[in-house]
């Protein structure tokens, strides 16, 4: 079994992400109706909010890259032939994509346990969204290695010639669920996330 078969058994790299199929495992949020009644309902958003932000970045913290691991990452995805050049580069670059793949997917497993609340509902897509498709997008860079002529099965097309395109993406997502995580958090007084 080559690295890339096995991450891809950990792991299925075409999970569905689009709509709220995904989201089904999700827990529904516990409510505590005597305590709720008691409460005005701007201290409870801004409580579950609070606890929301607190679970999520540390789910954050968790999966995330060092600077340095980053600064890699985005080498390696920049640079397309340090993953089919054989050497230690290659090794490093799957050594490191591996790693990432198992990270972020225990980063989705772990949204999928966060409770859904209207206040975060279209963050929390968006980041479980995120880590899926990067994962995604970094088994797909170690099929690659293992295979330069692998090819998607959904689309029976070479991935490839897809991989920048997708990192694009990726990025641009990035930016819009940042930017929406800086407005939620402004909005009820949540601090800005630190690494």
């Amino acid at each position: 079994m080559t690295a890339g078969q096995a991450v891809q058994a950990q792991y299925s790299p075409y999970e569905s992400t689009g709509g709220d199929r995904s989201y089904n495992g999700y827990n529904q949020p516990q409510v505590d109706y005597q305590q709720r009644a008691n409460q005005p309902a701007q201290t409870l958003k801004g409580g579950r909010v609070n606890q929301w932000f607190s679970q999520y970045d540390q789910i954050r913290r968790q999966a995330q890259m060092s600077p340095r691991e980053r600064q890699q990452a985005d080498y390696f995805l920049s640079k397309i032939t340090a993953v089919f050049v054989p050497g230690q580069e290659k090794l490093a670059a799957k050594e490191l994509l591996t790693r990432m793949v198992v990270s972020y997917r225990q980063a989705a497993s772990a949204m999928k346990q966060l409770p859904m609340f209207p206040e975060t509902a279209e963050l929390h897509r968006g980041y479980y969204r995120y880590f899926v498709t990067a994962g995604n997008l970094f088994i797909d860079y170690v099929k690659v290695q293992d295979n330069l002529l692998a090819v998607d099965p959904q689309t029976g097309q070479p991935l490839a010639a897809q991989l920048l395109q997708r990192k694009l993406a990726l990025e641009q997502l990035n930016q819009n669920i940042q930017s929406l995580d800086q407005q939620v958090r402004y909005q009820y007084g949540i601090p800005d996330y630190r690494y």
